[in-house]
């Protein structure tokens, strides 16, 4: 008889912890979970197959090597790619954050990650004025992308997208919209 109520309440146990860290059926467990693969750099060209983007550097830009972005590195948030036109403006930073971290609880799919990233700007930054978020596409991929007006007239907009347990985010610095979306003109899909 004790055999079976510690049966009993094993199975709960395990039920119970598995419906805790469900998230809406977005984890999966640690033997399951894809790592990412870092994208390179060939003759100006990042390709990242994981991501399945391609950035194609513009005359006049520079990017950080993977060794150079190696130092900021974590298991679960870290910057893919840099590159900035030799005067600084337009920059271009993507930023890679896994979901199902076992520190982040914050977000779990590209949308509430755009939510988060847009929250801390209305509360944190006064100079900046967020606009609405919004599907699109960007190298094919479907995301979601919103803009934010800096006091000296700046344009900033975010894109974000998922693959496997990671979100992309692409963000975009630059003066005006025609170069925000001349900057994003030189992303398309690996395949």
């Amino acid at each position: 008889m004790k055999k079976r109520i510690y049966i009993v309440l094993i199975i709960c146990m395990v039920l119970l912890i598995g419906a805790c860290n469900s998230k809406g059926g977005q984890v999966k467990p640690i033997d399951e979970r894809i790592s990412y693969i870092a994208g390179a750099w060939t003759d100006d060209v990042y390709i990242n197959e994981f991501g399945g983007i391609k950035f194609t550097l513009p005359v006049n830009w520079y990017y950080a090597t993977n060794e150079e972005l190696a130092s900021e590195r974590n298991p679960d948030s870290f910057f893919a790619l840099l590159a900035r036109h030799n005067n600084n403006r337009p920059s271009l930073v993507v930023m890679i954050d896994r979901v199902t971290s076992e520190i982040q609880t914050e977000f779990h799919d590209a949308y509430t990650y755009l939510v988060m990233v847009k929250e801390a700007y209305d509360k944190n930054y006064s100079g900046f004025v967020t606009e609405e978020i919004q599907e699109t596409t960007l190298a094919g991929k479907s995301c979601f992308t919103f803009n934010l007006v800096r006091d000296d007239l700046s344009l900033m907009r975010y894109y974000a997208f998922m693959v496997e347990d990671y979100v992309f985010s692409i963000s975009v610095i630059a003066p005006d919209l025609d170069a925000i979306n001349e900057v994003m003109s030189y992303f398309s899909p690996t395949n």
